[in-house]
């Protein structure tokens, strides 16, 4: 075989597809426009490549694919009988297309050397800025527009994906997925600068939150009997206390706590306060509308008419009700809502060995906890992230997929 041939197949579409979708875990924590060219270049890739579109074809048969083309399918009708214009309800269904980066990481990310790959790549990367977290902030230095302290997007990203990449890097240790002394000492060292990270020194109610949530799946996993329901219960309770302990965490604890029990005789705006205001104004437009609910892009306008007797701060206009499940159900009624639970609940029925299923649930329950707080599949990061982690790690082989059995693949080292 020629030196041409040789480079024309280790760069073949999909290999390009592979790295660009690596590219694209990285890029969105930094660079929305560095992601969103990624993107257009991974459509150009899956629609110029037989390869590629044929490995989209064996993936139909998978549970997470079929809810995803679902999921899709309620946004699509959502825009036909949407209380906003067709123009408007058209760019919000533009916005849900990071749902196309669970459909190609399935059709590429099937090989178990690219998922620790992919995670390898997350826990570098995120430990790098874990250590130019503590840098800045000792430093009292802020890095481009950021506070000290604060390298990605912002503290609440930046909490979330600390608290992933620490849980991504416990579980690859637990699990032995490398062999080599120098990644094994690699993924303890990060692991332990991110966590002491979150409880230290980034702000992130949502980072706290995911932080616990995946502690919890990490006990429930790696241990058996009477000691996993000991520890489910006293490690995140002795991780709350660290949180309580820390001064940058307690305060912003609190400070969510007071603003939540004092919203109703509060004279100002604040952030708790107004997602209370805002949960008591959708379940009323929930009542309205529950079945198919206002469609795609059609919560601004139709929270806009909820506010009309609503006075002083709380008359607030919003397309966002800081609440995932909330905003799906109003935007497409409890028919999206179930949809949009059995996509989630898809990625479960994915027949992954090893660690993999484990790693992505786990971010994904995560995820699941922060939404009821924040619209996490919505925005730009953390919906980017997710649905691509959810399809990289619940990808299966697609020889297996083929087959009639659909017996799961052996998920062992390559």
């Amino acid at each position: 075989m020629s030196v041409l041939q040789e480079y024309t197949q280790r760069f073949s579409a999909l290999s390009f597809a592979r790295y660009l979708l690596l590219f694209e875990l990285v890029a969105i924590m930094f660079s929305p426009p560095l992601a969103v060219l990624a993107e257009l270049l991974l459509y150009v890739a899956f629609v110029s490549s037989s390869e590629l579109r044929a490995r989209l074809r064996l993936t139909l048969s998978q549970p997470l694919m079929i809810m995803s083309i679902g999921f899709g399918l309620v946004l699509v009708a959502g825009v036909f009988y949407s209380i906003e214009t067709f123009s408007v309800s058209g760019r919000f269904l533009w916005g849900w297309r990071k749902l196309l980066m669970v459909m190609m990481a399935l059709a590429v990310f099937d090989e178990l050397v690219w998922k620790q790959r992919s995670a390898w790549l997350l826990v570098l990367v995120v430990a790098i800025c874990g250590i130019a977290s503590y840098a800045t902030f000792f430093t009292d230095v802020g890095v481009y527009k950021y506070p000290p302290g604060i390298i990605l997007r912002n503290h609440a990203t930046q909490g979330m994906f600390f608290s992933v990449a620490a849980f991504v890097a416990v579980m690859l240790l637990m699990f032995n997925v490398y062999e080599s002394s120098i990644r094994r000492y690699t993924l303890l060292v990060s692991s332990l600068i991110l966590v002491t990270n979150v409880i230290v020194i980034t702000p992130g109610r949502s980072g706290y939150l995911a932080f616990l949530v995946l502690l919890a799946v990490a006990v429930f996993h790696l241990f058996k009997g009477w000691k996993k329901w000991l520890l489910i219960v006293a490690v995140p309770a002795l991780a709350i206390s660290l949180l309580m302990v820390s001064p940058v965490a307690n305060q912003r604890i609190n400070q969510a706590i007071d603003e939540a029990l004092s919203y109703k005789s509060s004279e100002v705006y604040n952030s708790l306060g107004a997602r209370m205001v805002m949960l008591e104004n959708t379940k009323h437009m929930v009542l309205e509308r529950p079945i198919f609910g206002f469609g795609t892009g059609g919560f601004e306008r139709a929270y806009s008419k909820q506010i009309d007797d609503e006075t002083g701060w709380r008359k607030f206009s919003t397309g966002d009700p800081h609440n995932q499940f909330l905003k799906i159900i109003v935007e497409h009624g409890v028919v999206g809502l179930i949809v949009f639970i059995g996509f989630i609940a898809s990625f479960f029925m994915q027949k992954v060995d090893g660690p993999w299923k484990m790693i992505g649930g786990g971010v994904l329950l995560a995820w699941c906890a922060t939404s009821l707080f924040s619209s996490h599949f919505s925005t730009f990061s953390e919906g980017r992230f997710i649905l691509l982690w959810m399809g990289m790690m619940g990808a299966m082989s697609l020889q297996m997929a083929s087959k009639v059995d659909g017996s799961p693949d052996k998920a062992g080292k390559p």
